[in-house]
């Protein structure tokens, strides 16, 4: 069963209802959405911190890297990258 939600109605609904529910599951669009607004909230906040945006580019792709390099090798290793909870 899929349920299509729109953005706001999506977030309205995490943060509403299931922001403190550990039991059951999310909507794929839930989850989706949520994790748009997080991410972009993420990058706003990076901005503010550096100042400028070509140093927030620059933060943020340190910060893919070092993301990006230990997956790579665990999932080089046979030990399931990202699966297994690097971050």
């Amino acid at each position: 069963m899929s349920i299509s939600m729109a953005f706001t109605e999506a977030v309205r609904t995490v943060f509403k209802e299931k922001y403190a529910t550990f039991s059951g599951r999310a909507s794929r669009s839930e989850f989706w959405w949520s994790y748009l607004l997080y991410v972009l909230g993420l990058i706003a906040f990076v901005i503010a911190i550096s100042g400028t945006l070509v140093a927030a580019l620059s933060d943020i792709a340190s910060l893919s890297l070092m993301i990006a390099v230990p997956v790579t090798s665990l999932a080089a290793s046979g030990n399931g990258g990202i699966s297994n909870g690097v971050y």
